[in-house]
């Protein structure tokens, strides 16, 4: 017997012309009832909105209207925002002006979630009448004539197509939507395929159901089309643990090819020129768009189709959603402190991602007594143990936010430690690591002393600073008072699992050879020393002890060449001094902590 679904749609609405109105009076009319309607408004009320209520209300459908102003819109954060409203077993996301071509749409889509692999499925798109010819065929080509579901297994055939997913008609099983953590916050464009990509990359099927149709497609001029490529293009360098291991490019090719043979199979030779025309504007908007980076704030402003989003990069930082991320592990005895040091912070914009690696303590239960009553808290609970190097670069994937902080579970962050080391990252683009100066304290939360970075103060060379930490200290120190950018995380591979107990010192060295470093001399965080830590169990004499200074040597080795160019001598003090430095706290340690 077939499984019933009970199914919410989610509609963004902005300044929506008639095809909203039918798109309405159509959902209104499908065969397979609707359990809830979400409407969110950008700006104000609607002109039909009170007629819109009463049709709601006369089809016994629950609605909710939500209204926000056009500085609150996020293509991601807006439609997660109505998606955690929802209760339906499906959350079907659609715009505006996606017209359901038939009352089956919704039992149409919804079937596709009988296969327990499909997380989410999503519609056929046909050429409005008035469509001209080569969007026509860019409908037939993306959205073709026959159901598919794709798997990871799927990605050496289809490539990028893998991650195809359009929110213009596509619905989501709520449980693995929530439990996934839902679109990326604060994206450009594109958190469609972002998500699906990561849905794909977690095991998960996505369907393409060309049974269910809408009415949608658009006539965009050639800036048009150069804006929306430059936007697509962002939205993949931002998210590269998508995006990094599969090539759009070909694609574009191939639906160029296409498109031509299919204009001169059917002698419209005049529409040739408009077709080159159209695939140089997309083209150099895509490249674009690959090193918006390095390009001036000016121009990036006139190529882009959502200037509010730059906007609010440059608006003093206060709509940068920041991700907080604490790998857990039986941290049960600190976790709240951790926890409420995170959410009192002054910058509000923040999600707070716990990421447990099994723990058989109470820390899950804290973890989510707290995010009952917090929306910003995100429980996330590995299937099995990954590991310190795993369950760290676990935190960086599940981040939403553009930049990202890794909060041991034991350490604090004082209240200002987000938005002083968030403000050096809005006006210096080649920035890769904040950092702060870092207090000391004790398991009893006391004051013992306190760790300090390079003396010079700003901004600095990335390189120069990992040098000199090879060489002396490391004046990156722990990650409780490191802010970087998780775009350039991913980039840098993460965490490297050959490392056990230096793997943080090791990421920070590779980060800050990208770029820049910037140091603020002020005690923004809070590094609990403890006997029983990870650092505290490797300083002096043991096994542990000798395994920590191999790692160091294994790391100066690793740098000896490009991009550090350490010599000989230098190599050999380092190993020296790191020798020397771990049997002095290793004495620290084991007279001043408990």
């Amino acid at each position: 017997m077939e499984a019933v679904f009970t199914v919410d749609v989610v509609i963004p609405v902005y300044k929506p012309d008639e095809r909203f109105r039918r798109l309405i009076a159509r959902l209104l009319k499908q065969s397979s009832p609707i359990h809830q309607i979400v409407l969110v408004i950008t700006g104000g009320p609607l002109k039909h909105e009170e007629a819109i209520r009463k049709q709601f209300a006369f089809y016994k459908i629950p609605a909710e209207i939500i209204h926000i102003s056009p500085e609150e819109f996020d293509h991601g954060g807006t439609r997660h925002m109505a998606a955690e409203r929802c209760t339906g077993d499906l959350i079907l996301f659609m715009t505006q002006d996606a017209v359901p071509a038939d009352p089956d749409l919704v039992k149409n889509l919804s079937r596709y979630f009988q296969d327990g692999r499909v997380a989410a499925a999503y519609a056929r798109q046909l050429p409005h009448k008035d469509c001209r010819l080569i969007e026509r065929y860019t409908r037939s080509f993306n959205y073709p004539e026959e159901s598919r579901i794709k798997t990871k297994e799927d990605l050496n055939e289809l490539g990028i197509k893998t991650f195809f997913c359009s929110n213009v008609c596509a619905a989501y099983r709520r449980a693995v939507y929530l439990k996934m953590g839902g679109f990326p916050r604060n994206a450009i464009f594109n958190e469609d395929m972002i998500f699906a990509g990561r849905l794909i990359q977690a095991g998960y099927a996505i369907a393409y159901g060309a049974d269910a149709k809408v009415i949608h497609s658009h006539s965009y001029n050639l800036r048009q089309q150069l804006s929306r490529n430059f936007d697509l293009a962002v939205s993949q360098k931002q998210f590269p643990e998508v995006f990094g291991s599969v090539k759009s490019e070909t694609e574009g090719i191939r639906l160029v090819k296409q498109t031509a043979g299919w204009l001169a199979g059917r002698k419209r030779w005049d529409q040739i020129p408009v077709l080159v025309l159209q695939s140089g504007a997309k083209f150099i908007g895509y490249r674009l768009g690959k090193m918006y980076d390095r390009l001036p704030g000016r121009l990036v402003m006139a190529l882009t189709m959502n200037r509010r989003y730059w906007e609010r990069l440059a608006a003093g930082g206060e709509d940068v959603l920041v991700s907080v991320c604490v790998p857990a592990y039986n941290s049960g005895s600190y976790i709240q402190r951790t926890m409420e040091s995170v959410l009192n912070q002054t910058h509000r914009n923040l999600e707070l991602v716990v990421v447990d690696d099994c723990s058989s303590d109470d820390t899950v239960q804290k973890v989510e007594e707290l995010a009952a009553g917090d929306s910003r808290v995100r429980l996330v609970k590995n299937p099995r143990n990954l590991g310190m190097a795993g369950n760290w670069n676990e935190c960086i994937r599940q981040a939403g936010g553009e930049y990202v902080k890794l909060l041991c579970a034991d350490d604090i962050l004082y209240p200002e430690s987000i938005e002083k080391e968030l403000a050096p990252f809005l006006t210096h683009q080649d920035l890769q690591l904040s950092m702060s100066d870092t207090a000391l304290i004790n398991i009893d939360g006391q004051r013992v002393g306190a760790f300090c970075r390079w003396p010079k103060k700003g901004l600095m060379d990335g390189r120069k600073l990992a040098k000199i930490s090879l060489l002396f200290n490391n004046f990156f120190g722990a990650p409780c008072n490191n802010l970087f950018r998780r775009v350039s995380a991913l980039e840098a591979g993460g965490f490297d699992s050959g490392f056990s107990y230096i793997l943080d010192f090791d990421f920070w060295v590779r980060m800050a050879c990208m770029g820049k470093v910037y140091i603020t001399h002020e005690k923004l965080n809070a590094f609990r020393i403890r006997r029983d830590s990870n650092t505290g169990d490797v300083m002096g004499e043991g096994d542990r002890g000798a395994e920590y200074i191999r790692e160091h040597e294994k790391l100066v080795e690793k740098y000896r060449g490009e991009p550090l160019k350490l010599t000989k001598g230098q190599v050999r003090f380092s190993i020296w001094w790191r020798k020397t430095r771990s049997r002095l706290i290793h004495i620290y340690l084991k007279i001043f902590t408990k």
